[in-house]
């Protein structure tokens, strides 16, 4: 079984999680800043993508992102 195969099989849903990105991110107590991360669902993944992409003139795909966009990505803190 590839990893392909295995990821389409075992699908993840609703799982968040806070992770250290980088060591260089760091509080004035020099702990690492926490991310919050979260799988996405493929509905999830293709809306956002068509959001913050856009086909220019001669196919050319530009990367955009509005403000509305962020705060889908992030959420408003």
């Amino acid at each position: 079984m590839s990893l392909q195969e295995f990821l389409n099989a075992n699908p993840v849903d609703g799982i968040t999680d806070d992770v250290p990105v980088s060591y260089r991110f760091v509080d004035k107590d020099k702990k690492p800043l926490l991310f919050t991360i979260k799988a996405m669902t493929d509905v999830e993944f293709n809306d956002l993508r068509k959001a913050c992409t856009a086909i220019k003139k001669g196919r050319k795909v530009e990367f955009v992102h509005s403000d509305s966009t962020c705060r889908r990505l992030f959420g408003t803190r």
